[in-house]
């Protein structure tokens, strides 16, 4: 079994897949979900996992994984009431972080697109010298926003850690007793 959604890594139940290099969403590294009937997929599975890196929206970004479980429809929605709780809870307690972070980054994360739009024309119409010319104008918009997104984001970090704790407290229990029911049957 593989990937889906453009990936091309392959499966195998109760085998640790481990990826070496920077992690990057949705560029390099293993991604999971926590609301898997989002994305596309004949299969989905409960997936232990190590080194997690980033999260976004319902996309977590992991350096290992070890499928554990594969989920049948009435699996899923075992756990999909199991979990629904905790997740709620958990959202309540990012999303004041996550707001604050976000209106932070507003006003950087536009100037860095103004900067962005004329020096991408002029990569596109000379290609390779225009490279060197986007970087350029495009440094000083990014450091911008990188030290405005900097201090949201270690608020948001702070705040998210205790409450992504609190939420893999809460649904532990319930997938233990799904596991242990499924290895029952």
């Amino acid at each position: 079994m593989h990937s889906c959604n453009g990936g091309v890594q392959a499966w195998q139940l109760n085998k640790k897949v481990t990826v070496k290099g920077k992690l990057s969403i949705c560029s390099w590294g293993l991604h999971v979900t926590y609301n898997p009937q989002k994305w596309l997929g004949e299969r989905f599975f409960i997936a232990e996992c190590e080194g997690i890196k980033e999260v976004q929206d319902d996309k977590i970004l992991v350096r290992s994984v070890t499928l554990v479980l594969e989920l049948t429809p009435i699996l899923m929605e075992t756990c999909q009431k199991a979990i629904a709780p905790a997740w709620e809870t958990c959202q309540k307690a990012i999303a004041p972080a996550w707001e604050t972070c976000q209106k932070a980054i507003a006003p950087a994360w536009e100037t860095y697109q103004k900067a962005e739009a004329p020096a991408l024309e002029t990569y596109q119409k000379a290609e390779a010298p225009a490279w060197e010319t986007y970087q350029k104008a495009i440094a000083p918009a990014w450091e911008t926003c990188q030290k405005a997104i900097a201090p949201a984001l270690e608020t948001y970090q702070k705040a998210e850690a205790p409450a992504w704790e609190t939420c893999q407290k809460a649904i532990a229990p319930a997938l233990e007793k799904i596991l242990n029911e499924n290895k029952k049957a």
